[in-house]
């Protein structure tokens, strides 16, 4: 279950990001696969969540959310957050939309009946419904380290060698730590799947994000580092979607890397019911 790909914080260029996007989702899911397998679980915790109103009453509820944690070989500390959730209250169509902006046409049970009509969907969401996220800019790729290689000289059209950049989206995400923190600035290439049928026949998207080679730091911030997959499976023969996100991360600063990877679970959990909050109300 070892992926080939030795993922981790090593900031990419436009010519360093695997250009065969279908092996990486492939080694991705390798990677989040060996979670339930090779990974020491960490704690379990038990989230509030704003009551859903219907007609007849308010449906008090927890979420359940476990968390795991691996060193991988590099001496790179990995958690991981894993939570499920009943369809019927919390449908597929709703995780794909507000996560990768993903929409449903006819019975949406193949990836020609799913469509996105703009990729960095994904962050705008994720601005709306994390509290810690204080702002966002898309950035231009063709301003980006090894753009040279990338497009065509003097011009905004990639090389045949690139076009797989297509399916990829560049970042700057701002992220409020709380006083007396300096906000944290976070440079990712993000790329968001469409829902597509994984080998179990159950509907399945990713997110993957990687740290950017962008080493320009806005005046009285801090620069840090994450990358991150998550995956959203609606598993049909239990009624359920399961939501698994790995990250390893650097907030930078003075915040010593032993106490990042100590608290790092701990701070995973509360991104479940955030979300769930925020989509009740929409």
């Amino acid at each position: 279950m070892i992926p080939d790909y030795k993922f981790g914080l090593s900031p990419l260029t436009l010519t360093s990001l695997p250009r065969d996007t279908e092996r990486l989702r492939t080694e991705v899911n390798k990677f989040v696969d060996s979670i339930a397998i090779d990974w020491k679980f960490e704690k379990s915790f038990q989230r509030p969540v704003t009551s859903k109103a219907t007609k007849t009453q308010k449906i008090p509820e927890t979420v359940k959310v476990d968390t795991y944690k691996t060193v991988t070989k590099d001496g790179t500390t990995w958690a991981s957050r894993v939570s499920h959730h009943d369809a019927q209250e919390y449908t597929f169509a709703s995780f794909a939309h507000y996560l990768v902006g993903a929409t449903q046409s006819a019975k949406g049970e193949s990836s020609s009946e799913w469509t996105i009509a703009d990729i960095s969907d994904h962050t705008r969401y994720e601005s709306q419904f994390y509290e810690i996220v204080s702002g966002w800019e898309r950035l231009d790729l063709a301003n980006l380290s090894g753009s040279a290689e990338a497009f065509a000289d003097g011009t905004s059209v990639l090389r045949d060698e690139f076009l797989h950049l297509k399916e990829w989206y560049a970042v700057q995400v701002e992220f409020d730590l709380g006083f007396p923190l300096k906000k944290r600035e976070f440079n990712v290439l993000v790329h968001v799947t469409k829902p597509t049928l994984n080998h179990n026949g159950d509907l399945q998207f990713l997110v993957i994000s990687f740290v950017l080679d962008h080493p320009e730091t806005s005046k009285g911030k801090v620069q840090g580092r994450y990358t991150s997959f998550e995956r959203v499976t609606y598993v049909k023969a239990r009624n359920q979607i399961e939501w698994v996100m790995a990250t390893c991360s650097d907030a930078g600063g003075m915040i010593p890397r032993w106490a990042q990877n100590m608290s790092i679970c701990k701070a995973l959990a509360p991104d479940v019911p955030c979300f769930l909050n925020w989509l009740n109300k929409h």
